[in-house]
């Protein structure tokens, strides 16, 4: 059929017009506008609207008028749309669902008029003050579909006041379940330029976690009758519901712009999770693993279980599996976490959850055995159930009677000779009292070079060999004065004596001239370490740890020393041995400090120049460096530690009313946290701590120094 020209009386009439124009095929079927005009105003110019949100591949009417309607509060409006040469048998319209806002009076009324123009009338009234957008209308006929595109409504509260923005909860999950963190936004809606909020007002729900986080949510931006609209989120919160049902969360208010804007409560159904969750409550996508430190526990070591949780979701909130122990006791859980709100997928949290489970054993000797439940987790995407199967580890338990392992021989330890007792480095720089008075040899360098300087006539040669002169004699004073202190006056007939003894197999009577020795020479490293070889070979596992490890703190550049005390720590099966801290001697920092602070006054004799304000300088930021190295090297030598003496109870608080919770056995190394009254707070290796009577922990460190 060729298609007719529009009917021209239609032109000026109120509402939306529109003009279909039959063809041979649908495939020839053309729209032209007939013409729209706002009641109390002339036509606008025509517009084509390209596309709009979830319509796509349909064919958009053209449109002549504005989209947008002011009205006010209660106001009622119709909104017109006009069909040429239609029968009213063929029109079938759709509507979308409309805006909170707004409301439809009547059903759409189809009018047909003589003209053979068929009007579609929609009564709308506002009732509520906001922007409201009106989502495109489906109108279909024998031809096809067709789309009217969104109309804006701007309902204001009285007439000529603003119009206020609105607010809103939105759940950025369409399927929820119970115990899975799931984003809410808080958004400012209807608004036409950006701003930010003066202040919010949430209520958290009662039925379960409620969190604010950040990173969540972006400000969309929607063209509609010319207006560009934002939506803006203004809060984040990461919800758990802890129960399925429907679930409420309370209505909240947001104030920007002198106007505050009320959310209506939001209600979310909850579904329950399927019983094989109920355990762990795991709501995500998870890598779960498991792993055991040994499968060999002797009497007083302790053991670890760790168990490792990485990946998105309720990380936060799920259960760990069940942990039963045969053969063991528990004597430690830690917990530890490193989780931020997931971004990216939105299913609530990121990162890792790790449990540590530390046990003993239980019986003297036999087999024990750690079983570990299922864990099972919902990935809520796909509603689907994954499992890790149960496991259950083995290990052999042996009593602290039964032969090392491989029938270990002792270690093969030389006593230091005499000679090597008697070198200087074996003594501290800071426990002499002469080296406090080599700070003096700057300032009576420069002192006597002054006193002694000869002008000559010749020139500066004769006040150069003056000053040669005086710093020969002062430096060859000191070193007169203090040769005599720098040797160790030992006892050489005493450890004569111990080296007869232990030759004649007598290692315990020789270890008792040694510790008769120390009580002149406590800070002596070379004592130590003899002192700990004779307790070795005299089958003295505390005082070999004791002195061994003293040795290796008073002499850290020594690694034979370390060496020693880790060879006897294995020969003796020490569990839980404590790593020795890291640190450097301090006696070399005070050397380079006498250096520098020599070097600073022997400079100052220089005549004035660039060159010596450059050195000074220098100098004394090497000596603030090195000073510092100084405090951290005498830190680090005096950090407390201890052995324990016999079989020791730990308990949780400082009483001995309380109950141990845990024992450490002879020769335990530990490091010393805290002293209080007559406890120490101490901790193993391993990680155990708990406070224990002093008179149970041979100190080393400051109280061994005084």
């Amino acid at each position: 059929m060729a298609g007719k020209s529009g009917n021209p009386s239609i032109a000026g009439r109120s509402g939306l017009v529109i003009s279909l124009r039959r063809g041979v095929g649908y495939f020839l079927l053309v729209l032209f506008l007939s013409g729209v005009v706002v009641p109390k105003g002339d036509s606008s110019a025509q517009e084509q609207i390209l596309g709009f949100p979830g319509v796509q591949d349909e064919r958009i009417l053209t449109v002549s008028g504005p989209r947008r309607y002011e009205v006010v509060l209660g106001e009622r409006f119709s909104a017109q749309v006009f069909l040429d040469q239609v029968s009213p048998e063929e029109v079938r319209l759709v509507l979308p669902e409309l805006p909170p806002g707004i409301d439809v009076q009547e059903i759409p009324v189809l009018i047909s008029r003589p003209d053979g123009v068929v009007e579609v009338r929609l009564e709308m009234i506002a009732r509520q003050a906001g922007r409201f957008i009106i989502d495109s209308v489906m109108i279909e006929t024998d031809q096809g579909p067709w789309f009217v595109p969104p109309l804006l409504v701007e309902a204001a509260p009285s007439r000529g006041a603003s119009v206020p923005f609105g607010a809103r909860w939105r759940l950025l999950q369409d399927r929820v379940f119970q115990g899975q963190s799931v984003p809410v936004v808080l958004e400012i809606t209807g608004i036409d330029s950006f701003t930010y909020p003066e202040s919010i007002n949430v209520r958290p729900p009662q039925t379960g976690l409620f969190e604010e986080i950040s990173g969540v949510g972006r400000v969309v931006t929607q063209s509609v009758a010319g207006v560009e609209l934002f939506t803006i989120p203004v809060a984040v919160f990461l919800f758990t519901p802890t129960s399925s049902g429907q679930v409420v969360l309370p209505a909240a208010s947001v104030e920007a712009l002198a106007v505050t804007a009320h959310t209506t409560a939001l209600e979310i159904p909850v579904e329950p999770l399927p019983p094989a969750v109920d355990l762990t409550g795991a709501v995500g996508r998870f890598d779960y693993s498991l792993s055991l430190d040994r499968e060999l526990l002797r009497e007083g070591e302790t053991g670890e279980l760790v168990m490792h949780i990485e990946g998105e979701g309720n990380l936060l909130v799920l259960d760990f599996p069940r942990v039963s122990l045969v053969g063991l006791s528990e004597v430690d859980e830690n917990d530890s976490s490193d989780v931020l709100p997931d971004t990216e997928s939105l299913l609530g949290y990121r990162g890792t959850r790790t449990r540590t489970l530390r046990f003993q054993p239980l019986e003297e000797e036999g087999r024990g055995s750690i079983t570990v439940s299922a864990f099972s987790y919902l990935d809520p995407e796909t509603a689907v159930v994954h499992t890790v199967s149960p496991r259950t580890f083995f290990l052999e338990l042996l009593s602290e009677s039964e032969e090392r392992v491989g029938d270990r021989e002792s270690p093969e330890l030389n006593l230091l000779s005499l000679a090597e007792l008697q070198q200087p480095r074996w003594y501290r720089l800071r426990d002499l009292v002469w080296p406090f008075f080599f700070f003096l040899l700057g300032p009576l360098v420069f002192a006597v070079v002054r006193l002694l300087s000869v002008r000559s006539s010749g020139g500066g040669k004769g006040r150069g060999v003056s000053r040669t002169g005086a710093i020969s004699l002062v430096l060859g004073g000191f070193l007169f004065l203090s040769a005599g202190t720098i040797v160790p006056l030992l006892n050489q007939r005493r450890l004569l004596r111990a080296e007869e003894l232990l030759s004649q197999g007598k290692a315990d009577v020789a270890g008792v001239l040694y510790d008769l020795e120390l009580q002149d020479h406590p800070n002596h490293a070379g004592l130590h370490f003899n002192r700990g070889v004779l307790a070795l070979q005299a089958d003295n596992a505390l005082a070999t740890v004791y002195h061994l490890r003293r040795a290796a703190r008073l002499a850290p550049e020594k690694s034979a020393f370390r060496e020693a005390l880790q060879e006897a720590s294995l020969y003796f099966d020490i569990p839980d041995q404590l790593e020795l801290p890291a640190a450097v001697r301090p006696d070399f920092f005070f050397l380079a400090l006498f250096a520098v602070w020599t070097l600073f006054w022997m400079l100052l004799l220089k005549r004035s120049s660039l060159g010596r304000s450059i050195g000074l300088v220098s100098l004394l930021m090497a000596g603030v460096f090195i000073l510092a190295g100084l405090v951290w090297s005498l830190g680090a030598e005096k950090a407390p530690e201890g052995v324990a003496t016999a079989t020791v109870a730990v308990r949780r608080i400082p009483d001995e009313s309380a109950d141990p919770w845990v024992e450490i056995q002879p020769a335990q190394p530990v490091k010393i946290e805290l002293s209080y009254d007559q406890f120490y707070l101490i901790r193993t290796g391993s990680g155990l701590s708990g406070w224990v009577p002093k008179l149970d922990i041979w100190r080393l460190g400051a109280d061994d120094e005084a």
